[in-house]
């Protein structure tokens, strides 16, 4: 692959990232929105989707351990 086919790669594969990571940090308001609402099935409800979010933050640390972390509130870095 010549640098040129590179770059292009690399932009776009940092624009989905950055896409995902605010992507979480609305879902993580809305969680926490539904999570103060103190009913017992939006707590399992939080819950579940916190997992989900955890899980997938971990796909990108796994799948794509050379680009650094997404920019976003309550996201871990060295994604």
């Amino acid at each position: 692959m010549d640098a040129s086919t590179a770059d292009v790669l690399t932009r776009i594969l940092n624009q989905l990232k950055n896409e995902y990571a605010e992507g979480l940090t609305g879902m993580r308001a809305d969680i926490a929105r539904l999570q103060a609402c103190d009913a017992s099935l939006f707590k399992a409800f939080c819950s579940t989707a916190n997992d989900k979010i955890d899980r997938l933050e971990q796909f990108w640390k796994t799948a794509y351990p050379h680009l650094s972390a997404p920019k976003a509130d309550g996201m871990e870095s060295g994604i």
